[in-house]
């Protein structure tokens, strides 16, 4: 037993429930932070409030990291926390070393359980029996008129046919409609638009339409997030421009107010297949630079 245990064992009962029920939960984000092979280096945690704006934040580095490596995760780390969530007042974001501590525990969850919902086939039995039998029917019927040499009748499709071959035909555009939604790429009638801001000192002031661009490659590992409109948290994204891609810059810019610096957005059509906007610069760090000819 070793010191904690000792502590805990000389609280009483009553004593340890009660501050046991005063702990609460808050909700948080993880993401991962890999290396440019897929390493992990370091992981983000964001902690929520309640309108899902960050409060707070820690960036667990892992042991033995090179100094370049070190800060191409505490970049990226940043970079993610700008671009993903919003917040009137400056977020703090703790820079910390992640070690194991002790051997690795294993936990044995008995919380809620959690099941996939699936297709019960065996309450829809009397449906698919009643199709069954009217297609049973409908082939019987066929098979008769067929045999009684009615050639201008089997040519030409009942009525009660041709409604059920109507109605596949509007289920299946349905149901394609659903499984393929259209991501929209927003546009805008004229550019640039600035929105009466002042001009970016970070972002590349060479960058134009129908140019080729790419991500700065020092330090290694920095991903640029795609989306489908201008803005941290406009659109969807869509995602990711890395290092050792480029794109072509296809419109824009937009210009959008940052934390201490104006942002400014590209449309960019990446050799990958993607079209989406990206943004050019942080307030403090420059994000796209043309490509050397």
């Amino acid at each position: 037993m070793d010191a904690f245990d000792n502590e805990v064992s000389t609280i009483s009962e009553g004593s340890y429930v009660g501050a046991y029920e005063r702990l609460q939960s808050i909700n948080a984000e993880y993401y991962n932070i890999t290396d440019i092979e897929s390493w992990p280096i370091a992981g983000l945690l964001v902690l929520l409030d309640g309108k899902r704006q960050p409060v707070r934040a820690e960036l667990h580095l892992y042991e033995d990291l090179e100094d370049q490596v070190r800060d191409a995760a505490i970049r990226q780390g940043r970079l993610l926390l700008e671009s993903r969530y919003f917040s009137l007042d400056p977020v703090p974001l703790r820079i910390m070393q992640n070690y194991q501590w002790r051997d690795t525990l294993q936990v044995q969850p008995t919380g809620a359980i959690t099941v996939a919902s699936t297709f019960d086939w065996f309450q829809y039995w009397p449906i698919a029996a009643t199709v069954v039998g009217l297609l049973l029917v409908i082939g019987l019927i066929w098979s008769v008129r067929s045999l009684r040499g009615t050639t201008s009748r089997a040519a030409a499709p009942t009525a009660t046919s041709a409604l059920i071959s109507q109605n596949a035909v509007t289920a299946t555009t349905n149901i394609t409609a659903a499984v393929a939604p259209t991501i929209t790429i927003q546009e805008f009638p004229a550019y640039p638009v600035t929105n009466n801001l002042p001009a970016s000192t970070h972002a590349n002031q060479n960058l134009a339409i129908g140019q080729r661009v790419r991500v700065p490659n020092q330090p290694p590992g920095m991903t640029l997030t795609l989306r489908s409109a201008p803005g941290a948290t406009a659109g969807v994204r869509l995602g990711f421009l890395t290092d050792s891609e480029e794109a072509t810059i296809m419109n824009g810019p937009v210009w959008t107010e940052g934390e201490s610096d104006t942002i400014v957005w590209w449309l960019l059509n990446v050799d990958a297949g993607v079209q989406a906007w990206a943004p050019a610069n942080t307030s403090e760090l420059t994000l796209l630079e043309p490509v050397a000819q």
